[in-house]
């Protein structure tokens, strides 16, 4: 049996203030880690909450595992906070992620590979900003609006 690695982010706040908050991030993010700890991955376990989930440090997170990662381990990838999709690919925000560059401040899902060897197990709580989602707008549409108007 191979390591088991974990990768747990929560951003309940964010540094643009046009992005709203997603109430129980954290906590969901460390109950997930507690969790987990019942099950041996308590050990490789990174957490980033908040103002330390920037997209620099997730990113450089997910490199530092994957290159760690053999064939026979196991990383599963934790996210609470914000959601959205644009042309058929999904994004995670970061903390730092802003409100009128979306695409370029939050994370690919897509993008989320370790090759050669395999892709994590995702495990998302996020609040997906789309259309018909009780009413709420599209994150994505709104700040690209906001974006349109001004110019």
């Amino acid at each position: 049996m191979g390591q088991k690695y974990t990768l747990i982010i929560g951003v309940e706040k964010y540094q643009d203030k046009s992005i709203p908050s997603v109430p129980f991030a954290e906590a969901d993010a460390k109950g997930f880690s507690k969790a987990l700890a019942l099950h041996n991955f308590s050990i490789n376990t990174k957490m980033l909450l908040n103002s330390h989930a920037t997209k620099t440090t997730v990113e450089s997170k997910l490199r530092q595992i994957c290159s760690l990662l053999a064939p026979e381990d196991e990383f599963v990838f934790f996210y609470a906070g914000h959601g959205f999709t644009e042309n058929d690919h999904n994004y995670i925000t970061c903390f730092d992620s802003q409100f009128g560059d979306l695409i370029k401040t939050s994370i690919s899902l897509q993008a989320m590979t370790c090759p050669p060897k395999r892709s994590p197990v995702l495990m998302l709580d996020w609040k997906l900003r789309k259309g018909g989602n009780h009413g709420q707008e599209n994150l994505f549409a709104r700040a690209n609006h906001q974006q349109t108007t001004r110019s």
